[in-house]
């Protein structure tokens, strides 16, 4: 379908009465051709590494993470990724969240810590959120805040991410 605000581009739909299942291995999955956001309505299960020119991605309650044990590298070196609603993510059952938003520079989400089981988180934060206006806010249960302090603690100096509330 043509874009209606610039006619040199297109919007894509997917459309599935049956939910979508990404590749074990989606790297790359949407690297061959140019995209500017991703927007996932219903169904879609799995982790991938989008292209570079992503900017925005909304899953509207759509990403199922209530299985999920490792998150490490889920969004690792997106650097034009501004937009990332994280508000559903369940990770209540993760315990590997290392280098999830390495390189992620642009970034502004907010990520609840629902689990203190996990144990690795190296270089979660590095070099993420240290453009101007950009923002990382971890939220956390009561058990998860002496390892939300730690996680934060591996964040670069100039990398912006801060602790945010606890969640009842």
């Amino acid at each position: 379908i043509a874009n209606t605000e610039d006619s040199s581009k297109y919007d894509a739909y997917i459309v599935s009465e049956k939910e979508i299942y990404a590749p074990v291995d989606s790297s790359n999955l949407l690297s061959l051709i140019t995209i500017t956001s991703v927007e996932v309505s219903d169904g879609i299960y799995g982790s991938f590494t989008t292209p570079a020119s992503v900017q925005s991605i909304n899953f509207n309650n759509a990403f199922n993470t209530t299985k999920v044990k490792s998150m490490s590298s889920m969004f690792a070196f997106d650097t034009r990724l501004s937009i990332l609603d994280l508000s559903n993510f369940n990770t209540s059952q993760v315990t590997d969240m290392s280098i999830m938003f390495f390189n992620c520079s642009a970034l502004s989400t907010t990520i609840n810590i629902m689990s203190s089981n996990i144990t690795s988180y190296a270089g979660m934060f590095d070099s993420a959120a240290k453009e101007s206006g950009a923002q990382i806010t971890v939220n956390y249960i009561a058990d998860a805040s002496t390892l939300v302090d730690n996680m934060i603690a591996t964040k670069s100096e100039t990398s912006n991410v801060v602790k945010g509330n606890e969640i009842q």
